[in-house]
């Protein structure tokens, strides 16, 4: 031990008698010398490294025992003991997960409730810039098509706009005007919906001209995550077609599911649109004359407004001519003296 270990040759083992040990793995009980002497030994111990053997070791083995017993020193050092036997940390360590992942879901919804409006407004950007609404050096600039959407009002202003700028309603008549612009800006949300009144020809062409379209309009949308109707209710422009025509209420009422409310709604919504186009700078000039005399056909009772049908008073005259109240006796009238 002395030749393997040149910590212990400060030992003095000489006055030590050696037992009489007779066969290998014998016992002995020794006595108070050799004692203190286990004792030195074990002090030494606690201080070198006496488990492995420093005799003939190269530089690069003793330099990677010493890292040795520093990393497993600092594996005991770690705060993971802490928590004693494995099932617990286990259970920490998935709670720990837990709250991590809650921590992210959390803070995705704060950022997408923070920025969702100002993300929606450069998503629009970007799709108006698609459809050559917007230009210039920042791409901010409103072009003819940017006004002219600009100067709608409807659920997706774009849709309408490049449906009036394409050229596939400069040819229809009036009232097949009415019923196109029925079809792409209003919604008829009824499972029971039908109509007596096929869609005319001219309705159907210019219907499918306008689908390639709504489809790529559809796509840009898509792509940038945002969400507008792009509305396209085919059913009802038939009877849209039939009361611009010159049909009687009670005619077009019994050819459809609708009850008059929803029939008045839909004309309304028409009537709104067909307002609208006359303004629209880059709409053509046959267009606008179109829409002037389709507004004309179908704006009339019961789907027209109670001021279109009153006759406006003469500039100046603000006296009007009522009837004198009836008269009548007061049921108090004893009572006056």
């Amino acid at each position: 031990m002395v030749s393997l270990h040149a910590e212990l040759s400060c030992l003095q083992v000489s006055q030590l008698e050696v037992p009489p040990l007779q066969r290998s793995g014998e016992h002995h009980h020794g006595d108070q010398a050799s004692g203190g002497l286990a004792l030195a030994v074990a002090s030494m111990a606690s201080r070198h490294d006496m488990a492995t053997p420093q005799y003939d070791l190269a530089g690069e083995v003793q330099t990677q025992a010493a890292l040795v017993h520093q990393l497993e020193a600092e594996l005991e050092g770690h705060p993971a003991h802490r928590w004693g036997e494995r099932k617990q940390l286990k259970k920490h360590r998935r709670r720990m997960e837990e709250l991590a992942a809650e921590i992210e879901e959390r803070q995705r919804l704060l950022h997408f409730r923070a920025n969702r409006h100002w993300d929606t407004f450069l998503a629009l950007i970007d799709v108006l810039r698609h459809f050559g609404a917007l230009a210039g050096d920042d791409g901010l600039d409103p072009t003819e098509v940017g006004r002219t959407v600009a100067a709608l009002r409807g659920d997706n202003e774009l849709w309408l706009g490049l449906a009036l700028m394409s050229g596939h309603l400069d040819a229809l008549a009036p009232a097949e005007l009415a019923a196109v612009l029925e079809a792409v800006s209003t919604e008829v949300n009824r499972p029971d919906l039908w109509c007596a009144w096929s869609p005319p020809p001219a309705v159907e062409e210019a219907m499918h001209d306008l689908r390639s379209l709504r489809r790529q309009l559809g796509r840009q949308q898509e792509l940038a995550r945002v969400v507008f109707p792009i509305w396209w209710e085919p059913e009802l422009t038939g009877l849209v077609h039939a009361w611009a025509r010159g049909a009687s209420w009670s005619e077009v009422i019994a050819n459809t599911s609708l009850d008059e409310g929803d029939v008045v709604r839909v004309l309304r919504r028409t009537v709104d649109l067909l307002a609208q186009i006359p303004y629209a700078e880059a709409v053509s000039q046959q267009l606008r004359d179109k829409a002037r005399r389709a507004l004309a056909a179908i704006n009339r009772f019961p789907v027209c407004e109670l001021e279109d049908l009153v006759p406006a008073a003469p500039a100046g005259d603000d006296r009007q001519d009522l009837p004198d109240p009836p008269a009548f006796a007061s049921p108090h009238s004893d009572l006056v003296s």
